[in-house]
Order: C-alpha cells, then structure tokens, then sequence
C-alpha cells in the first residue's frame, strides 16, 4: 500500500523511525534485486529483532545469522523504492508531507476513488472532512471528471480537494470545490 511506504518516509525523515533492510552477507544469494512489495516488508527484520530484544537484549544482538547483514536504509533509499513501485510518488509524497505538516491525519482515499481521505483528528474520532486527489498543474481534467468527483465527495457529505504539485519547486497549491444546491 502507497500509504505505509508514505508514512514510513515521513517517519524516516522526521527522524522518528529507523528502517531496516535485510540482506545477503558476501558469497551468499542476494535478495536485494527483488523490489520490496511493501513497507511491512522493509520494516520486518526491526520487528523480529525489536520483538527478540523485548525478550532479551543478549538474544537480539546475537540472533543475526552469519548469512545476513541488516542495513539500515535513509531516505533516499525509499524515495527510489517509492519511484520504482508507485505512479507519481514524488507528487504524492509532496501532498502527504504538506497534509501532515499542517497537522492533519491522512488515510488512504481508495475506497472513495481518490489518493487520500484527510481528518483534522484521526479516523474514529471523526469522518474524513476531505477528499484529496494529487495532480499535476498540466494534467487535463474534464468537466465529467469535476461533476464525479463533486457527486461522489457530496454523497458521502466530504469536500473534494485538487492538490496540485509543481514538480519544479516542488510547492502544493490546493482547490477546494464546494458543492451547492440550484
């Protein structure tokens, strides 16, 4: 899912998360050429060792086999994983980062056909009050595209937000529609 490997970057870069990579010591089969599937995937070899290290510290240094090396991977390593596995990540990861930086809460927007669904508190406390599709200035949007975005964004009671990333400068400007009766 976009959203973990979003949030997992996020995390990295905030310098609140630290994202292990699992590889082959020298001589051995390497893993490394096969691109990750998803962030879990990237963050299982902390778990295992963080779950081992809640044990016991001595068991968590030691449990590495000579056949594994963990490396410990920055940013830039997400960011080109990110590229690789998904459309126009650098655009979304530009949205998210602005989203979060402002303080809101940002889900993925899927199930309501669009990139992310934003809260002001969290899911659970409240429904989302935003819809957010990312696009690019020169991207072409119809009017049909407009009017099913807007039924879709009424319907379940949400605002539809274009947020448009200028790869340039890598600023984020946003329009929001609001609906209303004639």
């Amino acid at each position: 899912m976009v959203l973990d490997l979003l949030e997992g970057l996020y995390l990295l870069e905030k310098g609140l998360l630290t994202v292990y990579e699992r590889v082959k010591a020298e001589g051995a089969p390497s893993e490394t050429s096969r691109p990750w599937r998803s962030i879990r995937q990237l963050l299982r070899p902390f778990l295992e060792r963080l779950r081992r290290f809640l044990r016991g510290p001595r068991e968590a240094l030691t449990r590495v086999t000579a056949q594994q090396v963990i490396r410990e991977l920055r940013p830039r390593d997400l960011r080109e994983l990110g590229r690789r596995l998904h459309e126009d990540f650098e655009a979304k990861y530009a949205v998210y980062k602005d989203l979060r930086d402002t303080g809101l809460v940002v889900t993925t927007g899927i199930k309501f056909g669009c990139d992310f669904a934003v809260y002001r508190r969290g899911p659970g406390l409240e429904h989302a009050p935003f819809l957010v599709s990312v696009r690019k200035p020169e991207d072409t949007i119809t009017a049909p595209d407009i009017v099913r975005a807007g039924r879709l964004a009424t319907t379940v009671r949400k605002r539809f937000v274009l947020a448009l990333v200028d790869e340039r400068t890598g600023a984020v400007r946003y329009l929001m529609f609001k609906w209303f009766r004639a």
